[in-house]
């Protein structure tokens, strides 16, 4: 995906956006590898493992292979920021932090959850 978003973290009980101000895409595409992208490590789809791997490291260059091998993973490693727990944590807040502030605007929320296949 040619953009970034906002990475979440909790600290102390609050909400913090840790990724401010956001990448721009001619400095996301002017990276090296995966690695090199800031704040990377807070993203739950990347998988760190299947970039350290050494015989791929002519192939990084490819953004088709990125692409491939993004859609087809090998393998994952479960990483404390980006666990299933954590993921939900940070949602959590973030929907109700949402809801109070249509609340405080005297709107009505309304969320829809659209799931994905599988899930």
């Amino acid at each position: 995906m040619p953009f970034t978003k906002p990475r979440f973290i909790i600290q102390s009980g609050e909400l913090q956006i840790i990724n401010r101000p956001f990448l721009s895409a001619r400095k996301m595409f002017s990276a090296g590898a995966i690695g090199e992208l800031p704040f990377i490590n807070y993203d739950r789809y990347n998988a760190p493992t299947e970039w350290d791997q050494p015989q791929w490291e002519l192939l990084h260059h490819s953004y088709m292979f990125r692409l491939l091998t993004s859609l087809h993973p090998l393998y994952k490693l479960d990483r404390p920021e980006t666990s299933f727990f954590e993921t939900e944590r940070i949602n959590r807040t973030l929907f109700l932090k949402f809801r109070q502030a249509v609340l405080d605007d005297g709107g009505r929320p309304l969320i829809v959850h659209l799931r994905r296949r599988g899930t």
